[in-house]
């Protein structure tokens, strides 16, 4: 799947308060990662069985650039198709402009209330007998429907699984992962250790290493 930077730039400061917003969530999650006997960051099983459902290995390229971490988030809040059609349709106005018109839309959904993501989410299937009727609340669905909603998740846990990571390194390397593998690309031993003692599947999932 493959992950535009947008054209359109958000104002740092929104960005940073936009990712801001979805913390609790971040910190729920972040509070299911455990630590193995060598030292590396295990993710939860519920979330290792959605990065293999969605199949998002490819998540670790995104830490070549912070924008393609913010492009999957706006994708998941706005839909990619309609996200890159408003980029269109804006692409008459003046670069500052765009900015402009970005920014009010995204300090306006800062502003929001969000419980609306936890209904998007729902309660993680805690039995078989859950997990069971949840696939079976999918299947029921059109096949429009699911497509649709599997690209919103598809987005959404690319953006968790990247910024989880970020956050990760930056606690334990005061560096962030989007920071350590351009390194690591250019042939930084040092950052390649630092990143993939933060995620490991950089070793298999990535073309580079």
């Amino acid at each position: 799947m493959k992950i535009l930077v947008p054209m359109t730039k958000v104002k740092k400061d929104l960005a940073i308060q936009l990712v801001v917003s979805f913390a609790p969530l971040y910190l729920q999650l972040f509070k299911e990662f455990q630590f193995d006997a060598g030292g590396w960051f295990v993710m939860p099983s519920h979330l290792q069985k959605i990065k293999s459902n969605l199949k998002i290995d490819n998540y670790v390229l995104l830490y070549e650039s912070e924008g393609k971490i913010l492009a999957c988030l706006m994708y998941f809040i706005m839909g990619k198709s309609e996200y890159l059609n408003w980029e269109k349709e804006v692409g008459f106005l003046s670069p500052s402009e765009q900015g402009d018109f970005l920014n009010s839309w995204t300090g306006y959904f800062i502003k929001s209330d969000l419980t609306w993501l936890d209904e998007i989410l729902g309660d993680w299937p805690d039995t078989q007998q859950e997990e069971n009727h949840a696939i079976s609340q999918f299947k029921a669905l059109s096949s429009e429907d699911q497509k649709l909603l599997i690209e919103q998740r598809t987005y959404l846990f690319l953006h968790i699984f990247s910024s989880l990571h970020n956050l990760f390194s930056l606690m334990v390397n005061g560096e962030k992962m989007t920071s350590l593998v351009p390194k690591a690309i250019q042939g930084d031993d040092e950052a390649y250790f630092r990143a993939t003692k933060i995620d490991r599947s950089l070793v298999i999932n990535h073309p580079i290493f």
